[in-house]
């Protein structure tokens, strides 16, 4: 069964739809291959406005019974990007992973064009929303290839924020995250651990240097 988490908030950019079904007989799940731009489909696409790294992207037929396989990949979507998939017009249901092992799910969504739901942490007439940063300085020899940044309520580390990319010997890169507590841990490409430290209050932007 399709589980129910949710989390953050839903502005504009989607149509929603009650009612009779849509669109021909749908496969459970939705073949991958189908995703390329193509006669009969349409572009899904998901800007990513919240103060979060998305690192999953589950879409299913609103009839069933599971979400399949994870749309994106290791192409995370960092605050600020978007991402597009391309799917047969129907009625979806559709779960975003974020980075931090919590979700957002929507139900019952109707996809007959090319249409764009975006995701964003607070009301943008409350001014700029991503406030706190957190900038991974690697001053050791490896590339940093895994970096997990967990909400400290999380049972586990959540999801790698760099998905298919790396931070290099001598680099930074900077994370946007909402201002809380969390658990840091960066690997190198071979699993290596190069440095954790739980429980790390984030607020405003913050440097974090490695090892």
């Amino acid at each position: 069964m399709k589980k129910i988490i949710v989390r953050l908030v839903l502005l504009l950019g989607l149509a929603l739809a009650a009612g009779c079904g849509l669109g021909p007989d749908l496969p459970c799940p939705i073949p991958l291959e189908l995703n390329a731009p193509g006669e009969g489909r349409v572009a899904f696409s998901l800007q990513n406005d919240s103060c979060t790294t998305i690192c999953g992207l589950y879409i299913s037929p609103t009839a069933c019974d599971d979400w399949g396989m994870e749309w994106l990949g290791d192409d995370n979507v960092h605050s600020g990007e978007s991402a597009s998939v391309y799917l047969p017009p129907g009625r979806y249901d559709a779960m975003i992973e974020y980075c931090t092992d919590e979700a957002f799910i929507i139900e019952r969504l109707r996809i007959e064009e090319d249409q764009t739901w975006t995701l964003s942490s607070e009301d943008p007439a409350d001014g700029p929303p991503c406030g706190t940063s957190l900038a991974v300085v690697n001053n050791s020899p490896s590339p940093i290839c895994h970096m997990w940044i967990a909400n400290q309520y999380s049972e586990r580390f959540g999801n790698n924020w760099l998905g298919n990319e790396q931070i290099a010997s001598g680099e930074t890169r900077l994370f946007v995250l909402e201002p809380g507590t969390y658990d840091l841990k960066a690997e190198a490409c071979d699993w290596t651990l190069l440095r954790i430290e739980v429980g790390v209050p984030l607020s405003g932007p913050v440097t974090w240097t490695v090892p």
